[in-house]
């Protein structure tokens, strides 16, 4: 699994689970602060505290440990609507294009589309990234 953090003007962050790793809200947590920690490094202009996050209704998301952990860090959480393509169009308007570009591709291992999935994020226009 790739989790990928990302804000108008690109990709912040990319973690991927290693093999046979489980989600759960502490890994999810860690996660979280190595997106903070990320976010000081490639936004240095901008204050982490005024950071926005959407989550969906994954357990590890809604779990009370995420939002307290969430709360300590000063972000708002932005609700998140059912999926559908006319409501959450973030879930359509990255990762639908990335698909299309994996599609069909046979991969000699993970170390190959994790490559490919973090080239492909490097190429996009900062438009991408931006509202549709």
């Amino acid at each position: 699994m790739i989790t990928i953090f990302w804000d108008i003007d690109g990709v912040i962050l990319v973690v991927v689970m290693a093999l046979g790793e489980t989600f759960s809200s502490d890994v999810y947590i860690r996660t979280l602060q190595k997106l903070k920690q990320r976010y000081r490094r490639v936004r240095p202009n901008k204050n982490p505290g005024d950071m926005l996050i959407q989550l969906d209704n994954a357990r590890f998301h809604t779990s009370l440990w995420t939002h307290e952990a969430i709360a300590k860090f000063g972000w708002t959480v932005l609700p998140h609507p059912p999926h559908s393509t006319d409501l959450a169009p973030w879930d359509f308007h990255l990762f639908g294009p990335l698909k299309d570009t994996l599609r069909g591709t046979r991969f000699e291992d993970d170390k190959s589309v994790i490559r490919t999935v973090r080239t492909w994020l490097r190429e996009q226009e900062t438009s991408r990234y931006s509202m549709p």
